[in-house]
């Protein structure tokens, strides 16, 4: 999300921005929520809140870093 916000501020537009976006989200949840249940042992309940919480700080950064 940090180098597709990066290419928009770039004024990179000859992209096709929506399937990169979609890649890497489906990409971010699977390998957090493995990363999460597997590597750091967490339990799934705990995990399937985690994911969605971590995506949304990163939004953020990412779109703190679009406009600013």
């Amino acid at each position: 999300m940090l180098v597709l916000s990066a290419l928009m501020r770039a004024g990179i537009v000859g992209l096709p921005i929506l399937p990169l976006v979609l890649f890497a989200s489906c990409y971010s949840i699977v390998i957090l929520y493995v990363g999460c249940t597997q590597l750091s042992n967490i339990v799934e309940p705990y995990a399937m809140l985690t994911v969605p919480l971590t995506l949304l700080a990163s939004g953020q950064v990412a779109v703190w870093m679009l406009f600013h």
